[in-house]
């Protein structure tokens, strides 16, 4: 009789009813938050209710994992809402790691208001005291750039409504004073890419302008190629990286873009 090559037991079946195997709830949630996005329609269906249940069930025997899940979605690969609802669960069930990860998930402020509405969305009110003290810190980071830049948008939830809920203490004189133009809505228009189009035109010399300056991400770079009719060319240093190029920025057609390795003005 084997003591150790027993039968294999850890089987199951998939959603299209074929053979798969188990998964332990860590291994599930991570393939789950990595894999996914939240919030969108899905061939198989919706896994979000399997997500806030397993991140559930871990932050009663692992939140320190959950936590560190949290941190790594949003940082190492840039995941933001995923990262925000895993926030909001720890901030309900495991409020002891509440700080820690508000303080690493929190990249931009915008990411502060999300995390805000979607713990409203989830919980409603009010909300956990960490999570305020928390959000009171981390605010005084942001210069007025970002803070303009991020200021809630069309959304309900804008930063005057986060300063009123959380009540920081500024650190600063000058963080006080963004407080008072927050609150007053009197922050200085930010200078991106978006405003200057809107303020000159969408026109090539206005594009050649933006690339110029560096403004532009890379990204919005790519997202507007066509429409930019910039004088940019292949770079043939060949840098590694995009953002290792110093004239860095866009090109005439998606599939120079795609091979060319980085981009330069002509």
């Amino acid at each position: 009789m084997a003591k150790f090559n027993q039968p294999n037991t850890n089987k199951t079946v998939n959603r299209e009813g074929f053979p798969a195997y188990k998964m332990e709830e860590k291994t599930q949630l991570v393939t789950a938050v990595l894999t996914t996005m939240f919030g969108e329609p899905k061939f198989y269906g919706s896994t979000d209710n399997d997500i806030v249940r397993l991140t559930t069930n871990l932050c009663e025997s692992a939140p320190a994992f959950v936590c560190k899940l949290a941190c790594y979605a949003r940082n190492a690969v840039n995941m933001r809402s995923i990262s925000h609802v895993l926030t909001c669960v720890i901030a309900h069930h495991a409020r002891e790691y509440t700080r820690r990860t508000i303080h690493n998930v929190v990249v931009r402020p915008d990411d502060i208001t999300e995390i805000m509405a979607c713990y409203k969305s989830m919980y409603g009110k009010p909300f956990p005291n960490a999570m305020k003290r928390e959000i009171a810190d981390v605010i005084q980071r942001f210069d007025e750039y970002q803070l303009a830049k991020y200021n809630g948008g069309s959304g309900a939830l804008k930063l005057r409504d986060v300063l009123r809920i959380t009540h920081p203490t500024p650190k600063t004189e000058k963080i006080d004073e963004l407080f008072g133009k927050i609150l007053n809505g009197t922050l200085k228009t930010p200078c991106t890419w978006e405003t200057e189009l809107s303020a000159k035109g969408n026109t090539k010399e206005v594009w050649n302008e933006l690339i110029a300056s560096g403004q532009v991400g890379y990204m919005a770079l790519l997202r507007n190629i066509i429409n930019s009719g910039a004088d940019v060319a292949p770079c043939s240093r060949r840098c590694p990286t995009p953002s290792a190029c110093a004239g860095a920025v866009s090109s005439r057609s998606a599939s120079t873009a795609r091979t060319a390795g980085c981009l330069r003005m002509v």
